[in-house]
């Protein structure tokens, strides 16, 4: 099995997912985890939508977690300086103007004008210990009766599924 789509309907399904070959959910964590900064961030650069906002509710619902925010700036920084190169003839000069021959490209210091003509900011956001709530029982019980559901399971079976996993999930022995 690949790794489920995340969609704010299954976020414990995928925090509960250890994909194969592996002993742990670490790899499920990270990628809820990079799904949380996503949102986060489409929310509060201008890239909104209903969905985003109710993955964001559905996270904080169902998990506690750390995050850090900090800003992206671009800034577009341009000058202007006349250099001047000397030819010794016009075809030299029209060799420099098709490009033939490359004219040395000043120093930055060299410059004595420049200006910002457009900068961009970007809200970048760091999402760490993804972590279920410690109340988070009614999401279990959800997510439990979902996946009893799906099997097709008698009712009256329940209560013995539910002893096995207890027992199985704390190492004591199957009777």
């Amino acid at each position: 099995m690949s790794f489920p789509k995340i969609t704010k309907d299954n976020l414990l399904e995928v925090y509960n997912y250890i994909p194969e070959g592996k002993s742990n959910n670490y790899a499920s964590i990270a990628m809820l985890e990079r799904a949380l900064q996503s949102a986060i961030e489409r929310k509060h650069n201008m890239y909104s939508s209903e969905e985003v906002e109710e993955m964001i509710g559905e996270f904080d619902r169902l998990f506690d977690y750390e995050i850090e925010y900090s800003i992206n700036s671009e800034f577009d920084v341009r000058g202007c300086q006349q250099f001047g190169t000397e030819c010794d003839s016009l075809e030299e000069a029209l060799e420099y103007i098709s490009g033939e021959k490359e004219i040395e490209e000043p120093e930055i210091e060299d410059c004595t004008e420049y200006w910002v003509d457009d900068s961009r900011h970007n809200l970048e956001v760091s999402v760490d210990n993804l972590r279920l709530k410690q109340d988070s029982d009614a999401a279990l019980v959800e997510l439990l009766t979902k996946a009893i559901a799906s099997t097709g399971m008698d009712i009256e079976m329940v209560p013995q599924l539910m002893e096995r996993v207890y027992r199985e999930g704390f190492g004591l022995s199957v009777i």
